[in-house]
């Protein structure tokens, strides 16, 4: 899909350039206008400038759909062995009583995890098929591609939403002439985005998921660093899995109390 959308823009290039054009130049001007830049550095911004960056963009749209493959195949590979993991366990430890509490650990992490994969993928595929709807009511280009990269983008918590939002919302202003039908367009999309976002899906995750947002965004960015793309998507399951190995373990551990969770005795 991602092949085929980047063959039409490729085909269309001359025309999204034009508009492209047509529809930032005022802008740049206006800004120009400001004297925010120095003199030397305002021809840096332009049309031109801002059409290179959309292009690589969109190279890193794709990088992040081959990237985001390669983090689906690891994982089935990973889960295709949680069905020996009690075998495994009572392999390494020859302890009953250990046996009995490392397996209901790994009971609770799946159970978790389950429950907040359950969520993000209804919430994500949700949001998707309203982005596609909206997209062919405004009569938006390629409006299957945007509802895809929405949905590949709804599992990096907190700042997915909001890139795919803004790349929809830029997209949308090269072919949409009406400045009001853009504000409508703009604030249907990031309505949607924050009811999805903020309402619903905290309402379906409850409280299982006490981790504060702190933690979350801290989480991004050592993930991301380390894994990059997969280290992103994968940032929530891993403070979950971490978070049910505290609870399980130390009540009164420090750093349950600085992720903001309320280990399960103490409820």
């Amino acid at each position: 899909l991602i092949n085929i959308t980047g063959t039409q823009i490729a085909l269309e290039q001359d025309s999204i350039k034009e508009s492209f054009v047509i529809k930032f130049n005022p802008i740049i001007d206006w800004i120009n206008s400001l004297q925010i830049f120095e003199a030397d550095s305002i021809n840096f911004l332009s049309a031109e400038t801002l059409m290179g960056i959309s292009h690589n963009v969109f190279l890193q749209i794709s990088d992040l759909a081959s990237s985001l493959l390669l983090t689906i195949i690891f994982l089935i590979i990973f889960l295709s062995g949680i069905s020996k993991i009690e075998r495994y366990i009572q392999y390494i430890s020859k302890n009953e009583e250990r046996n009995d509490k490392y397996i209901s650990i790994f009971n609770d992490v799946v159970k978790s995890l389950s429950g907040f994969l359950r969520v993000k993928f209804f919430v994500s595929l949700l949001t998707a098929i309203c982005i596609y709807i909206i997209c062919e009511i405004f009569s938006i280009d390629f409006a299957i591609f945007w509802a895809l990269i929405t949905f590949i983008l709804s599992f990096i918590q907190i700042i997915g939403a909001s890139i795919s939002t803004i790349i929809i919302c830029l997209f949308a202003y090269l072919q949409i002439d009406a400045l009001s039908i853009f504000i409508i367009f703009c604030s249907i999309t990031i309505g949607l985005q924050l009811i999805l976002g903020n309402f619903v899906e905290p309402y379906l995750m409850g409280k299982e998921f006490s981790i504060n947002t702190a933690t979350i965004i801290i989480g991004l960015i050592l993930c991301s660093y380390i894994w990059g793309i997969a280290g992103a998507v994968l940032t929530v399951p891993i403070l979950v899995l971490i978070k049910e190995s505290i609870d399980n373990t130390n009540k009164n551990n420090i750093l349950a109390k600085i992720m903001g969770i309320i280990p399960k005795n103490d409820k």
